[in-house]
């Protein structure tokens, strides 16, 4: 597990931060961001890496946790031939992102990221603001409601997290 960690923190740009969990002895918990350097020295100096046994997202190094979606979630995957695309970044983290191009007219919706690329054809129904079928489709209201739903502030990090996980961008490999 530690050597993989460490492969995906070498994908990782120098300022990316990662969030750790400090636990106490009663059992709370407080979270710090870190820096990857910083994160590299504990993965490197832990002896016991271990899955958190309550907390399936975070992996401990010793008495320290990280999380893993922060590890994921800080990949740089350099993405070329993204003419036509936007590119939208999460708001919580600028190395979180994937790229989107929508077309309208023709109802789908394509998004890339890295060597990976997905279109989907966009399903007009009047329940949803966007409900992915992560191999074929995607349930929307209507294409124009998707547009402003997709460069709407708030549903950011949302529009991210469906783009990464209908390219499969999820599931760090540790074991």
């Amino acid at each position: 597990m530690k050597e993989n960690l460490l492969k995906a923190l070498e994908k990782a740009k120098d300022d990316a931060q990662y969030w750790i969990y400090k636990f106490s002895p009663e059992g709370t918990y407080k979270m710090e961001k870190k820096i990857r350097g910083e994160i590299i020295d504990l993965i490197s100096k832990a002896e016991l890496i271990f899955f958190h046994e309550d907390m399936k997202d975070v992996i401990m190094l010793g008495e320290i946790g990280l999380s893993a979606a922060s590890v994921e979630e800080n990949i740089y995957y350099e993405t070329i031939n993204t003419e036509g695309y936007v590119e939208h970044v999460s708001k919580y983290n600028p190395y979180h992102k994937v790229y989107i191009k929508l077309d309208k007219d023709n109802k789908t919706i394509e998004f890339k990221l890295g060597d990976r690329h997905k279109k989907l054809e966009l399903i007009e129904s009047g329940e949803y603001v966007s409900k992915p079928h992560y191999s074929k489709w995607l349930k929307v209201v209507s294409a124009d409601d998707l547009e402003k739903h997709i460069g709407d502030e708030f549903w950011n990090p949302r529009m991210v997290h469906i783009g990464r996980t209908v390219l499969k961008m999820k599931g760090l490999k540790l074991a």
